[in-house]
């Protein structure tokens, strides 16, 4: 359609005369159509809180998992760097003491101090590099 097509239909259309609605036929129509909306509504209450209820399920699932994975990667680095996960108090005492000697005696006296330990059968826990299961 043209322009001009467009103004004339406007022109016949303000020539038509209008009758009033029946009374009463606004709030049917209205009625109806509300009823139609909560019919179709997919967002019950139920629903929300269904959704809301995943959600929080899902929070949780997430913090459990990232604790799970923390754990298990400590586990993981300890296999792999070859140390222990617990330790015992006379173990972490041991570790405490050979690194203040690594910085004063230097390799050759952590050789001969854990040769001194051996003859003495106290067996240390282990360093990085040494695993003692």
């Amino acid at each position: 359609m043209k322009n001009g097509d467009n103004y004339e239909i406007e022109g016949r259309l303000k020539t038509i005369r209008l009758t009033p609605a029946p009374p009463g036929l606004r709030e049917k129509i209205l009625g109806a159509a509300q009823e139609r909306k909560e019919a179709t509504a997919w967002t019950t209450p139920l629903l929300r809180k269904c959704l809301a209820g995943c959600a929080v399920l899902l929070a949780v699932i997430f913090i459990a998992d990232a604790g799970a994975n923390r754990t298990q990667n400590a586990r993981a680095q300890a296999v792999l760097d070859g140390t222990r996960i617990t330790q015992t108090d006379e173990a972490k005492q041991w570790n405490a003491e050979l690194e203040e000697l690594r910085d004063a005696l230097g390799p050759g006296g952590i050789a001969r101090e854990r040769s001194l330990q051996a003859r003495q059968k106290i067996k240390p826990s282990s360093g990085p590099g040494d695993e003692i299961w």
